[in-house]
C-alpha cells in the first residue's frame, strides 16, 4: 500500500511528455517573435546604410567632331593671377591673355581700369549718334533690348554681349552683365555688388514690373525714410489675373513682419520688398540654392530692418508657370529645402531670436513637416513628429491646421511612436497623403 502511494507522487512529480513538448514550442515560438521583431526594428529603423558599388568603365575609343591642341607656357614668378580675357572669348595670337599682380589689390584696381575703359569706349561711340529727337531715341532703345531677348530666346548667347552695348549705347543708367549661369543666389550677389544706387528692388526674368513701381516706391520709401517698402502684385496664371493678399499698416519693425511672413499673412517673395542697400554692408549669408533663396534672403534682410512700410499699389505681374523653381517640386527641390529649414534654425538661434519667435517656428515647422508628407518623405517625417508633437502641445490652435488623415497620424504617434510609423508608412503606400 505504501509503495503505491509512492509510485502515485513519483508519477504526478514526473513531467508529462506532452506538457514537456508544448513548453518546447512554446519557447521555439517566441524565440521565433523575437527575432522577427528584432528584424522588423532594423528594417524600420536602419542603423547602417548599405550602398551597391558597381564597377565603371571608360571607352577607349570617343566620338568627336573635332580635336583642339594648344601649347602651355610656363610663366616664371608668383603672385597674383589677372586675366585681361573673358573665358571663352575669341583672341588673336600674340594677345595678353593675363597679367601677374603683386598682390589682390593691384589685381582690383585692373578690374576697375579695365571697366572704366569699357565704360569710356561706350561714352565716346554714343557722342557719334544721329538720333537727336527723344521719340526716336525711345524707339531704338526699345528695338535694342527686344533684339537682346530675341538673342537669348534663340540661346545665341555669343550676340548678348554686342545687343547689351547697343542698349547701353541708348541708355548709360543701365548696367548689362553677362556670365556663365550659376543660380539665382550668384547673380543676386553679382548684382549687389556692382550696384551703386540707394535702393534694390529686384525682378524675375517672367515677371513684369508695372511702369509706375519704382516711382511709387521711392516716393514711399522717401516720405517715410523707411528701410523697406512692401506691396502687393497679381497673379497671372491661365490667361487669369487676380491680386495677391495684401497687408496695410502704417509701419512695423523688420522682425515683426517676418513674424507675419511665418504666419502666411505675407510673402517670402524678394520682388515683393523694395529695400536699402545700405542693408547689404554686413555680408548676406548665401545658401548657394534656388528653392528657398527667398527665405534666406528676406529672413536676414527683415533682421537688419528697423522699419517697414506698405503702399497697396501692385508693382507687378508674377507669372505662375509649373516649371518655375517655386513649384517644380524635384529630389533638387526637396535638398534645398533641407538646406533652409537647417539654416532658418540656426539663424534665428544665433541672433537670440529663439525665444522670441517660439509661437512662429512651431508653426514653421508644422508646415515643413506637412510639407515632408506630400514630399513622402516618410523617414524625415517620423524624425520631426516629436518635435511636431511638442508645438501642437504648446500651440493647440495649430491643431486645426492638420488634415484629417495628419490628425490620425499624430493621434496614433502619441500612442506609440511605432504603430504612428506604421499608420504612416501605410498612408504614405496608399498615396494617401
Amino acid at each position: 500500500m505504501a509503495d503505491r502511494a509512492e509510485k502515485s507522487r513519483r508519477d504526478r512529480r514526473e513531467p508529462h511528455p506532452l506538457a514537456v513538448l508544448a513548453g518546447v514550442l512554446a519557447a521555439f515560438l517566441l524565440l521565433a517573435a523575437c527575432y522577427v521583431g528584432y528584424q522588423a526594428l532594423h528594417i524600420l529603423f536602419p542603423q547602417n546604410v548599405y550602398e551597391t558599388a558597381l564597377p565603371a568603365t571608360v571607352s577607349d575609343n570617343v566620338e568627336a567632331d573635332g580635336v583642339l591642341l594648344f601649347d602651355e607656357v610656363y610663366v616664371s614668378g608668383s603672385g597674383t593671377l589677372g586675366y585681361l580675357a573673358a573665358d571663352g572669348e575669341r583672341v588673336s595670337a600674340g594677345t595678353a591673355v593675363a597679367e601677374i599682380y603683386s598682390d589682390a589689390s593691384q589685381a582690383v584696381l585692373r578690374q576697375q581700369l579695365t571697366q572704366l575703359t569699357e565704360q569710356i569706349d561706350l561714352l565716346q561711340r554714343s557722342q557719334n549718334t544721329t538720333s537727336l529727337q527723344l521719340d526716336t531715341l525711345l524707339r531704338e532703345r526699345s528695338a535694342a533690348l527686344y533684339d537682346m531677348m530675341d538673342e537669348l530666346d534663340a540661346g545665341a548667347y555669343d550676340e548678348v554681349s554686342s545687343g547689351a552695348n547697343a542698349y547701353v549705347l541708348l541708355d548709360c543708367r543701365i548696367i548689362v552683365i553677362n556670365k556663365q549661369n550659376g543660380g539665382i543666389s550668384e547673380a543676386r550677389r553679382i548684382g549687389v555688388n556692382r550696384a551703386r544706387g540707394k535702393y534694390i528692388q529686384y525682378l524675375d526674368c517672367d515677371d513684369v514690373l508695372m511702369s509706375n513701381a519704382i516711382g511709387c516706391l521711392v516716393n514711399r520709401a522717401e516720405e517715410t525714410q523707411a528701410d523697406v517698402v512692401v506691396a502687393p502684385f497679381f497673379f497671372c496664371e491661365d490667361g487669369g489675373r487676380k491680386e495677391s493678399d495684401s497687408m496695410e499698416f502704417e509701419q512695423m519693425s523688420g522682425i515683426e513682419y517676418l513674424k507675419c511672413i511665418l504666419c502666411s499673412r505675407a510673402y517670402w517673395a524678394m520682388w515683393t520688398k523694395f529695400h536699402l542697400r545700405s542693408l547689404y554692408d554686413e555680408g548676406i549669408e548665401r545658401l548657394g540654392i534656388s528653392f528657398g533663396e527667398d527665405v534666406a534672403l528676406s529672413t536676414q534682410i527683415l533682421v537688419r530692418s528697423g522699419k517697414v512700410v506698405s503702399i497697396n499699389t501692385p508693382i507687378l505681374d508674377y507669372y505662375v508657370y509649373s516649371s518655375s523653381v517655386s513649384h517644380d517640386l524635384g529630389e533638387r527641390a526637396y535638398l534645398d529645402f533641407n538646406v533652409y529649414v537647417r539654416w532658418f534654425d540656426d539663424y534665428i538661434e544665433r541672433n537670440g531670436l529663439h525665444e522670441e519667435f517660439a509661437r512662429e517656428l512651431a508653426l514653421f515647422h508644422i508646415k515643413n513637416t506637412q510639407a515632408r508628407l506630400h514630399w513622402k518623405k516618410a523617414k524625415d517625417v517620423n524624425k520631426e513628429m516629436n518635435r511636431l508633437m511638442i508645438g501642437l502641445g504648446d500651440y493647440p490652435e495649430f491643431w486645426k491646421l492638420l488634415s484629417r488623415r495628419e490628425k490620425k497620424i499624430v493621434t496614433t504617434y502619441r500612442l506609440s511612436s511605432l504603430l504612428g510609423y506604421w499608420r504612416l508608412y501605410y498612408y504614405n503606400w496608399k498615396n494617401k497623403l
